[in-house]
């Protein structure tokens, strides 16, 4: 394609803009995530586009992949591969989070700790404001959320984040496993026995306690499945 046929020569990288070149980069193909977003970012500024206005470019191109497949024109069957379905030319995939800036998109947390291996991932996160809180009482626990995701778990924690939490949260611990179901089961068992639940949180995944806790839970939960 010549440049001047461009139609998004000059623009910023949007999700909107980066769903189409999915699907023409990658029809009928599967990839992995990384190499999606690398060829549509090459993709686009070869041909005179310009980088997302957001930090995270990224974090734009796994949005769009999110609309593709709320569009039913992608699968994710494995944990960081897509599926992209055979379209046809000029498809063009929008999403309500195009009426948003950029600007608007919360910047990808980083774990601060990534422990094991697998498919499936556990993690536990928090609102820096309760830690702080905790600090200055001389408290070593405080509200953390434990949850798990099969797919890619810092979507997980922003898809919440931007919907109904009031600050991007601290992602402290990421637990990975081929069994994410077994052990956030175990960690949730452990801590209501331990008192531990906060019964008027929303939902039933929010412990009063704290990433070394559930660090020495994990391990406890660890040894007795090699014993097993």
């Amino acid at each position: 394609m010549e440049e001047h046929e461009y139609k998004y020569a000059g623009q910023p990288l949007t999700p909107g803009i980066a769903a189409e070149l999915i699907l023409e980069l990658f029809s009928g193909r599967i990839a992995e995530r990384h190499k999606i977003v690398d060829a549509v970012v090459r993709t686009h500024r070869e041909r005179s586009g310009l980088d997302a206005r957001a930090k995270d470019t990224p974090r734009v191109v796994k949005k769009a992949l999110s609309n593709i497949e709320s569009a039913g024109l992608a699968e994710n069957p494995s944990f960081g591969q897509w599926k992209i379905k055979i379209q046809n030319p000029g498809m063009v995939i929008v999403s309500p989070i195009e009426i948003q800036s950029d600007e608007m998109l919360p910047s990808v947390p980083a774990p601060e700790v990534i422990i094991g291996e697998g498919d499936n991932s556990v993690y536990l996160y928090y609102f820096e404001n309760y830690r702080k809180l905790a600090d200055i009482e001389g408290r070593q626990e405080f509200p953390c959320k434990i949850g798990r995701s099969e797919r890619d778990p810092i979507l997980r924690v922003l898809s919440q984040s931007s919907t109904a939490l009031p600050e991007v949260p601290t992602i402290a611990r990421l637990f990975k496993t081929n069994d994410g179901s077994a052990l956030e089961t175990a960690i949730h068992a452990i801590l209501s026995l331990r008192g531990k639940e906060i019964e008027d949180s929303p939902g039933t995944e929010w412990f009063l306690t704290s990433p070394d806790e559930v660090d020495a839970i994990v391990r406890f939960v660890n040894e007795q499945q090699r014993k097993a």
